[in-house]
């Protein structure tokens, strides 16, 4: 009976042993997934905005253009055009402020090892390029930004033997991206 009562004690604690182990990897994918997830959602967001943005600045190319137009006929003042291309800058503007941010958080990923709150650090990848290019002025003014052919973005972080990976695609509609992590 004494033996019968070891034998099960041994194999409670060995499966409260495995189970605590096992619950350790799963917090640890976790972690990770939601690390990666996070910095895919923000990549997202980022090409989401960009590309809205020239979408934005197309719209205020051709409005500008059709304002020179209107003035060289009517031989109006050139105050419409000013003020479109005063708009046309900030966009820019703002297109080279969420380049810049992406940058810094490329940084940031690297120093970080990863996301700050995952502890151990994992062993990251570099968070992707994005690939975008401001052609030069022409006579309307900035034009909008050209991405490089490259479509898909991937994301990877390693603590080994744990990895999660995520990928930003462009979307089904024009503008929109998507992104799966697993």
């Amino acid at each position: 009976m004494m033996v019968f009562l070891v034998l099960i004690t041994l194999l409670a604690f060995g499966t409260w042993g495995t189970l605590r182990r096992w619950h350790s990897v799963a917090q640890t994918q976790l972690a990770l997934d939601r690390c990666v997830g996070r910095q895919a959602l923000i990549l997202r967001q980022v090409m989401v905005s960009l590309e809205a943005s020239n979408h934005r600045m197309r719209e205020l190319r051709a409005s500008i253009a059709a304002s020179r137009a209107a003035g060289i006929l009517v031989g109006a003042s050139a105050s419409a055009a000013e003020a479109l291309t005063a708009l046309l800058w900030a966009e820019v503007a703002k297109q080279e402020a969420e380049l810049l941010n992406w940058r810094g958080r490329q940084g940031r990923w690297l120093l970080e090892r990863g996301c700050a709150d995952l502890v151990p650090r994992g062993f990251p990848l570099p968070l992707p390029s994005m690939g975008w290019q401001r052609p030069p002025d022409d006579p309307l003014g900035p034009r909008p930004l050209e991405r490089q052919p490259s479509a898909t973005f991937l994301i990877e972080l390693h603590l080994p033997p744990r990895r999660a990976g995520a990928e930003v695609s462009p979307g089904a509609k024009p503008g929109s991206w998507d992104a799966h992590w697993d």
